[in-house]
């Protein structure tokens, strides 16, 4: 990878500033990003990481084309990554969803002395500030001044962050299991559910990219 260039598959492709994988692909022609458990094509569906249908590997990691920025990709079809369980962890507060709610959360915790981890699916803070921007501009939002001002605060407090993971669930003990390249296990004291809205995605037949 060098300037504005990444390698899908060993073919150079070119990428604006801000543009996620599936979008650079789409540009490029690529429309299927290999086959899914059927044997049938995958390809972009909700555009909005909720369907599991652009899976890309990156860096050997399981990653969503449609949320990934591009500049950080080497890519592959299949999602191989390696999975392992780490030893027990705690934190005091566990805030799922590093966008404006669940940062704004973590601040005002972190205000009030808690110990806070936050964390999120995406390779960065924000959600839908920084959901699809056009090629060679930046986020489109109303809400990105806001977010500017938030970010700065959070950066300024001991809040502790881990991007590309994802929140499994509570067992009945109230033990927390964190999926991404490794799993861990935590027990809060209290979990913050941040996710934000989405659209709704109506399911197709399994396996299949959209007409």
């Amino acid at each position: 990878m060098s300037g504005d260039i990444f390698y899908w598959r060993g073919q150079p492709l070119p990428f604006a500033p801000g543009e996620s994988v599936a979008h650079a692909l789409g540009r490029a022609g690529i429309a299927e990003f290999g086959p899914g458990p059927t044997g049938t094509a995958r390809a972009v569906f909700c555009g909005i990481g909720q369907c599991q249908m652009c899976l890309v590997e990156v860096a050997g990691r399981s990653a969503e084309a449609c949320l990934t920025p591009a500049p950080r990709v080497c890519a592959s079809r299949r999602n191989t990554a390696a999975r392992r369980r780490s030893a027990m962890t705690e934190r005091e507060i566990l805030v799922v969803g590093a966008g404006l709610a669940g940062v704004g959360a973590a601040v005002e915790l972190a205000r009030a002395g808690q110990r806070v981890l936050v964390i999120d699916r995406a390779p960065r803070a924000g959600g839908a500030v920084h959901r699809q921007p056009l090629p060679g501009r930046a986020a489109i939002s109303s809400h990105a001044a806001r977010w500017d001002r938030l970010i700065a605060e959070a950066e300024a407090l001991p809040i502790d962050w881990a991007f590309e993971t994802r929140f499994a669930g509570l067992d009945h003990g109230g033990t927390a299991l964190l999926g991404g390249g490794v799993n861990r296990l935590m027990r809060p004291a209290a979990v913050v559910l941040a996710l934000g809205a989405r659209e709704a995605v109506r399911p197709g037949p399994a396996g299949r990219c959209p007409a």
